[in-house]
């Protein structure tokens, strides 16, 4: 227990150490616009690397069409979001697309979790084409190629929105750790986290201890959501 306690402190530490290097250096234009826009990419793609390490490293499951998914929620967040303005449009963007998100990785993950290896990427990788043509033939609700535009920025400033991407990164992070998916970290002592880690492939490791792997690819999915 005393350990567990001093890992969350460092983990603590450090977290409030690089919040307080993102304010400090953005608030004295240390980090420029430009770099403020690098930033904003490399916070989304921790998350969906976070995700994807989920559901590729360690659950076995090699999955493509986690474009899809961060398309059901960019769809989604633009269409309230020029509905409803300001960061509760945001945030009601975001339920919607995760909602949806996770319905639609629950119902595909049933059949296609069946499958195993390339049979499965390539699933997964039809998924993402469907739902890619759907998007494009919904009319004027999604504009079609043309896509989106005119969307209403529902933050204050630019800091304002990488900190709460930071806020969504570690978010997504202490979910992951709760769910006891990763080995390295405390909570993956639980018996969910114990099989992700084991020499047996991945996929038998998982059914030896009754984990659900749809649950898994539900869970990632809503990740790629939130991007």
């Amino acid at each position: 227990m005393k350990q567990f306690n001093k890992n969350n402190l460092g983990w603590l530490i450090l977290i409030a150490l690089v919040a307080a290097v993102l304010y400090g250096g953005i608030m004295t234009n240390i980090i420029s616009p430009f770099y403020q826009i690098t930033l904003v990419t490399i916070l989304l793609n921790i998350i969906l690397a976070i995700g994807l390490n989920l559901v590729i490293g360690f659950s076995g499951q090699f999955s493509l069409g986690h474009a899809g998914f961060m398309a059901i929620g960019a769809y989604s967040g633009a269409v309230i979001g020029d509905q409803v303005e300001g960061f509760p449009g945001f945030l009601l963007g975001l339920l919607v697309g995760m909602i949806i998100s996770v319905i639609v990785a629950w119902i595909v993950g049933i059949p296609t979790l069946r499958l195993k290896g390339d049979y499965l990427a390539i699933a997964t990788l039809g998924i993402a084409e469907i739902i890619r043509i759907l998007i494009l033939n919904m009319g004027d609700l999604t504009n079609g190629a043309r896509g989106i535009s005119g969307i209403s920025f529902p933050f204050a400033s630019n800091l304002s929105f990488i900190m709460v991407l930071f806020a969504l990164v570690i978010i997504t992070t202490i979910i992951t750790m709760a769910a006891g998916l990763v080995p390295m970290l405390p909570l993956s002592k639980k018996k969910s986290g114990t099989p992700m880690s084991a020499p047996l492939p991945k996929q038998m490791s998982c059914r030896f201890v009754r984990l659900n792997s749809t649950l898994v690819f539900t869970l990632v999915k809503s990740f790629g959501t939130l991007t």
